[in-house]
């Protein structure tokens, strides 16, 4: 019971986030913004990250270059910051059990060197003192890291760790919905950062063509389509050689051509011809970007929740508060992405690998034995070795993911070993010679994986954070394992054996 009571309260996560070493700052404003604004407001906040010690190399961008692989808006940043190692980042202050005591300074002097009282400032830490400094007016802050954003966006499409998609049929709608989103979630404990996505309106130019026209000109459709991509679409006409390089020639017309285009001149096949006569020339709003999935339009909401926050927590907590507060046009809804999808499809194919496990577990015990009894003894044991697991993710206040739920399965295994060892001693030489002269075994045995797991549990390096998560269960499971072994097991066999 007490085992069920600590899991229930940890905190839930699809995988532990791995601590890349450099942070991806990625705030949005408002779109529409000019190009000399956004190079304003990035040299502004380059400054500010550079003021920081933990901070080597930062480079900020918006915009995106001529490429379908990174539609990235004018309206997002993204800021690339690149941090020293952890030697030399800040020491903060931390006030201990004893700072206030009235107690000799050389006793002090001794508590400091076990209980100091400065350590190194924490990533979390880190990231909130940023998040205050660079906060600007008509800003929405994300925070993640380079790897662990670009898989994001490729696997859901949402570059922070959780974000909700609005689908509907009409982008004006969605967009409604999204700031209405926004402006719930402000407020709701643990959420950084959420930002609505908005799709500005702007006006395009729209050519459709006179077909019956072209056939008096015999003109095909793919020629006038060249004409004017080489007039209004700056597509090259020609290549300009100079040595080893090369440069594409356009053509560009003057602004006031562009006010009327009615009027514009065409040499068609030796003839001029106005644009007029070919194309119809209007004028339509439309969105700048427009998305779809599942065949209807789509707009996302971007969440960051605050450094060390359980992302699946807060789902729960921001879904509650939307099922109360969010009204939806008929029609609309909406579905949370991100980690919290991981999640949901982990939970589905743990309910069929949690039984198999246990199950497969229970037939090797009960295949060792060969007696009831002993098999019910020997699971009797596996519920204390949750306890221990679960304790020390408690003390480390680590959250509960795919990675810890691996080590709980493979310490179920090892506790089994572990009384079955003792079990089948007891079973050949009686509880008094079985259990109590044969503790160095099953010490060797516990001090061998306990030693073997240390060195994983302490997470260090790229990748640790998901060591650590396996080994922590399974050291805290094997230290209340192997005290349930040597003075429970024997203890409660002798009994029902008597009986």
């Amino acid at each position: 019971i007490s085992s069920l009571i600590i899991l229930k309260s940890l905190g839930r996560e699809f995988m532990p986030p791995l601590n890349e070493y450099s942070i991806l700052y990625m705030p949005t404003t408002l779109p529409g913004v000019s190009r000399y604004e956004m190079q304003r407001i990035i040299n502004y906040q380059d400054r500010i990250f550079k003021s920081f010690p933990e901070v080597e190399v930062v480079f900020g961008k918006a915009g995106r270059s001529d490429s379908a692989t990174d539609p990235a808006p004018m309206s997002m940043i993204e800021t690339f910051i690149t941090l020293k190692p952890k030697e030399y980042w800040r020491k903060v202050k931390v006030k201990r059990f004893y700072s206030d005591w009235k107690i000799p300074e050389p006793l002090k002097a001794l508590l400091r060197k076990v209980f100091p009282e400065e350590r190194t400032i924490t990533f979390s830490e880190l990231i909130r003192e940023m998040d205050k400094r660079v906060s600007l007016p008509g800003l929405s802050n994300m925070w993640t890291m380079p790897i662990r954003g670009r898989i994001d966006m490729l696997t859901t499409g949402i570059q922070t760790p959780l974000g909700i998609k609005i689908y509907g049929e009409d982008y004006k709608t969605i967009n409604e919905i999204a700031q209405r989103i926004e402006k719930i979630l402000r407020g709701v404990k643990g959420v950084m950062s959420v930002f609505g996505e908005r799709s500005a309106y702007g006006y395009y130019l729209e050519l459709i063509p006179r077909r019956d026209k072209l056939k008096i000109y015999s003109l095909k459709l793919s020629e006038l389509s060249d004409y004017i991509s080489y007039l209004l679409a700056n597509k090259p006409i020609t290549t300009l050689i100079y040595g080893r390089e090369r440069y594409k020639v356009s053509l560009g017309l003057p602004p006031y051509y562009k006010d009327d285009l009615k009027d514009l001149l065409l040499p068609i096949k030796g003839k001029l011809v106005r644009l007029g006569d070919l194309v119809e020339v209007k004028k339509s709003l439309s969105p700048s970007v427009i998305k779809s999935e599942n065949g209807l339009l789509v707009g996302y909401v971007f969440i960051t929740p605050k450094p060390g926050v359980s992302p699946i927590e807060l789902v729960e907590r921001c879904d509650k508060v939307l099922r109360e507060r969010l009204k939806l046009p008929p029609s609309y809804y909406y579905e949370w992405s991100g980690q919290f999808e991981y999640w949901r499809q982990t939970l589905k194919d743990l309910k069929v690998v949690i039984p198999l496990v246990l199950t497969l577990i229970i037939i090797l015990i009960y295949l060792s034995f060969g007696s009831l009894l002993d098999t019910l003894i020997a699971l009797l044991v596996l519920p204390s070795s949750l306890f221990g697991g679960a304790l020390l993710m408690k003390l480390l206040n680590y959250n509960l993911s795919v990675a810890s739920i691996a080590g709980f399965l493979a310490l179920l295994g090892i506790s089994a070993e572990m009384v079955v060892v003792m079990i089948i001693y007891i079973r050949g030489y009686g509880v008094y010679e079985g259990a109590v002269k044969r503790v160095r075994p099953k010490l060797m045995t516990f001090f061998a994986i306990l030693l073997g797991l240390l060195p994983a549990a302490n997470p260090s390096g790229f990748g640790g954070e998901v060591m650590s998560r396996i080994a922590v269960p399974m050291v805290g499971g094997i230290v209340s394992t192997i005290f349930v072994v040597l003075l429970i097991v024997p203890s409660l066999y002798y009994i029902l054996k008597r009986s």
